[in-house]
């Protein structure tokens, strides 16, 4: 990502900390390597502003980000070309099919590869994978089999709580288990295909407070 800053270093220092304290945009070690940050480095506020992006002075792991950035792509490629594809040569075709077949393919390694890290390392963060690397984990999770989702569920969870994985995506997570379990989600995040063969959204639990609850976890109104 390309930065420039303008005006001086209060405005500068005044827009950063406003991102540290109210999203998860900024990573430490894109601070840290990026260009356009480099004359805000001498003055008595970068420190603080590292400590308010990266408080547990997580160390980045550009190894194991590299693994999951590429996961994260071999999760996604796939997947991102089935509508394209299903609608121009229909869900019984052999290019429907061999595709369906690659996503599969690459589910299995990525999962591997992604419970390996988090059974070793714990659930990495921005700070020690990217935001990439930390997307990675869990869309791998997302897309596992039920005794997986609920497996990895708490430790996610856990993640949540300590400011290492975001309160959305495990309302997604939380919401395919429960689908998956023949229960009403929480957070109307799922569908499903209805006995019309249409994409229907999956019964939600409460609903006149649906939206209240999606708030509380960083999700849009339905």
């Amino acid at each position: 990502m390309a930065w420039t800053l303008c005006g001086n270093n209060d405005s500068a220092f005044f827009n950063l900390f406003r991102l540290a304290d109210k999203t998860n945009f900024l990573e430490y070690h894109k601070l840290m390597t990026e260009n356009d940050f480099e004359k805000l480095h001498l003055d008595i506020r970068w420190t603080k502003l590292l400590s308010t992006v990266n408080p547990r002075h997580e160390i980045y792991n550009d190894s194991l980000a590299k693994i999951l950035s590429e996961v994260r792509d071999n999760d996604q490629k796939y997947r991102v070309r089935w509508d394209s594809v299903e609608a121009a040569f229909g869900k019984e075709s052999m290019q429907y099919k061999s595709l369906i077949k690659s996503t599969m393919y690459f589910d299995s390694v990525d999962l591997v590869i992604v419970t390996s890290i988090i059974d070793r390392f714990g659930w990495l963060s921005n700070n020690e994978v990217g935001s990439e690397g930390n997307s990675a984990l869990w869309l791998v999770i997302q897309h596992a089999d039920l005794e997986t989702q609920k497996k990895y569920f708490p430790l996610m969870q856990a993640a949540v709580n300590n400011g290492k994985a975001q309160k959305k995506d495990l309302a997604y997570l939380e919401d395919r288990i429960l689908m998956r379990e023949g229960k009403k989600q929480l957070y109307g995040t799922q569908y499903h295909l209805d006995k019309n063969n249409q994409m229907t959204l999956w019964e939600v639990e409460d609903p006149v407070n649906l939206n209240k609850r999606r708030a509380e976890v960083g999700l849009p109104p339905m």
